[in-house]
């Protein structure tokens, strides 16, 4: 069943309600699902097929959902793209999902033209304001509606979107979420299992959340906060571009009650002092998309007297994993327990089982497991195994069912014959008051095989000192894992959503 059903069965069931917010204008869910249907009939108009695929080059904004939404409509797969791509970039995820239509704003049309140039599958260019030449405005395309255009008839194994992640590699990957994918995150959770049974007349209740939504559409967590709209009943604040007074402004303004964010955001708001700002109405935050240092964890709780819960989630999962489900409920380091429907188990590089407490490879089966890699069949089959999504990532669970991440297996550090987990070095390079953001990636060295290099950028008004570094990584871990070297990066090279990328500061080094 097509997911875009999703938001019509909510709407039946809650009744209306303002659902978005953008630069101050309110937008209903019902104005959506009349949007949706709108951008469909023009979508369908240029010949977008089920299956074709529609490239969304957009910032977080309305225009960016309305076109997801729409492109499942008619039974499409929607390609949201991070909008800070640079066009040869483009040109490479074009030249894979070859997208029938591109859904642009005027700050990336031109990287967006340039890219497709040549490209005779793109049959239209929309874009998000004023008409510009070779492209169709969003307004002018929602302006009329096909009354006769039915939800096309999707299978839940049919793949509804295209979120591309590089991973480690840089080589962009189209991970392919399915309509079951999205039928797993968004079925409205407070209707039970019946929810399918639409009422005669719709409920009046509350709104319970009112989140704050900066995260890009392009990565999975952001993807995944849009789905929870249809699981719960949401007013989001979208703010389109980052920025830290501005998300402050928004939260005091609108009462905001939950915002999913990533670690670098704490780290921003504890070292903000530029004016006073009141974030009390939040009673949920929310740390994805990298690791949060246990330090920014601890200071958070004792200025805010309020956790930060850390989850756990890949694109490949289309998100969520694991979670650490309250307040009350929270172990430090943990990313929580299972999240319901999703299986865990820790396994040995044979792929055995191994029990509670033991170090291995993070394996996932459930609801939300991809599909596979668009137009990568061997590497689909190097992941998915028996059902099972190698993750990639080394963690533990320990007796009470919760996670513990301890890094990536790629980024494993083997000098002279040990084991060095970056991660544990960087928890203790940012214990260090001066610094700010830490990195650590092992570099090949002759003589031990690899060598542990640590990058870090200073807070404001610190002095660089690399001994200093060195010897305080010394009275917390062992000799054999403090960094040979320590350099530092003006601005550590990060996502949109704020990960390092290691492969960047190898690069740096000679």
């Amino acid at each position: 069943m097509n997911a875009i059903t999703l938001l019509h069965v909510a709407l039946a069931h809650r009744g209306e309600y303002i659902q978005f917010v953008q630069d101050g204008v309110d937008f209903t869910n019902a104005q959506v699902e009349r949007d949706v249907k709108a951008f469909a009939t023009a979508l369908s108009s240029a010949g977008v097929l089920k299956g074709d695929r529609v490239a969304m080059v957009l910032p977080t904004t309305y225009a960016n959902v309305i076109s997801i939404f729409a492109t499942w409509y008619v039974g499409g797969i929607a390609v949201p793209l991070d909008f800070s791509l640079a066009r040869d970039e483009l040109h490479k995820i074009f030249s894979d999902c070859e997208p029938k239509a591109i859904v642009t704003d005027e700050a990336s049309l031109e990287n967006a033209l340039h890219a497709a140039s040549e490209m005779t599958f793109v049959k239209a260019i929309y874009i998000d304001g004023a008409q510009m030449p070779g492209t169709i405005s969003v307004s002018e395309a929602i302006a009329e509606i096909d009354g006769n255009l039915k939800v096309a008839e999707c299978a839940y194994e049919d793949t509804a979107t295209l979120l591309y992640t590089s991973g480690s590699t840089g080589e962009p990957k189209g991970v392919m979420l399915t309509h079951q994918n999205i039928w797993d995150k968004g079925r409205p959770k407070e209707l039970g299992e019946d929810f399918m049974t639409l009422p005669d007349k719709p409920a009046e209740g509350t709104i319970p959340f009112t989140m704050l939504l900066s995260l890009p559409l392009a990565h999975v967590f952001g993807f995944i906060m849009i789905q929870n709209i249809f699981a719960y009943p949401t007013k989001v604040v979208l703010l389109p571009r980052f920025r830290l007074d501005t998300a402050l402004d928004l939260i005091e303004k609108y009462r905001v009650n939950l915002v999913p964010t990533v670690p670098t955001v704490f780290r921003y708001i504890l070292n903000y002092h530029e004016r006073e700002f009141d974030i009390s109405s939040v009673f949920m935050w929310v740390s994805g998309s990298a690791a949060l240092p246990e330090s920014t964890a601890t200071q958070w709780e004792k200025r805010f007297g309020i956790k930060i819960l850390q989850g756990y989630g890949l694109t490949e999962a289309s998100a969520t994993v694991s979670m650490n489900m309250g307040q009350d409920w929270v172990k430090p380091g943990s990313i929580g327990q299972a999240w319901a429907g999703v299986e865990l188990k820790i396994v040995d590089p044979e792929g055995n089982e191994l029990p509670r407490g033991e170090v291995g490879e993070v394996c996932i089966k459930g609801g939300g497991v991809m599909k596979g890699y668009y137009n990568k069949p061997e590497l689909t089959k190097e992941v998915l195994k028996d059902g099972w999504l190698h993750t990639g990532d080394v963690g533990r669970i320990d007796g009470d069912g919760f996670i513990f991440i301890i890094d990536r297996i790629k980024d494993l550090i083997i000098r002279g014959g040990m084991n060095v987990y970056p991660r544990e070095v960087e928890e203790v390079l940012h214990m260090h008051p001066d610094v700010r953001d830490a990195a650590v990636v092992g570099i090949p060295d002759d003589e031990m095989g690899e060598e542990i290099v640590g990058f870090v950028s200073m807070k404001d008004d610190c002095t660089f000192d690399e001994a200093n570094i060195r010897a305080y990584v010394s009275e917390h871990l062992a000799k054999y894992k403090v960094p040979r070297e320590v350099r530092l990066v003006q601005d550590m090279p990060k996502t949109e959503v704020g990960k390092i990328i290691k492969r960047q500061l190898k690069e740096l080094y000679p």
